[in-house]
């Protein structure tokens, strides 16, 4: 998987490309561990995003959890939001 920053003012935008397994999930979480304090909005583009496991789907709950509310996720593939509604976190983080 490959995560692309981009930052405008106090957001910042991950784009990720490819599987978001186990192996993966550790570098987002790396991702997110480094983002700057003065960041206050999160998006997460998945438009390419490929998989997703448990691993990635726990990730994006800690995001969520650590951003207090101010993620949310884009461009998110038919089956990717299936698992995410399976799970229960499409209620909770706001997608678009």
């Amino acid at each position: 998987m490959t995560i692309d920053k981009a930052r405008n003012d106090n957001t910042v935008t991950l784009s990720l490309d490819g599987w978001l397994d186990y192996d993966a999930a550790p570098e987002l979480k790396k991702a997110l561990d480094e983002l700057e304090s003065d960041v206050t909005a999160l998006v997460i583009d998945c438009s390419k995003l490929e998989y997703i496991s448990s691993s990635g789907v726990r990730v994006f709950v800690e995001a969520y959890d650590r951003m207090k509310g101010a993620l949310k996720l884009l461009h998110v593939p038919d089956d990717i939001m299936e698992v995410l509604s399976i799970t229960g976190v499409a209620s909770r983080i706001p997608i678009e």
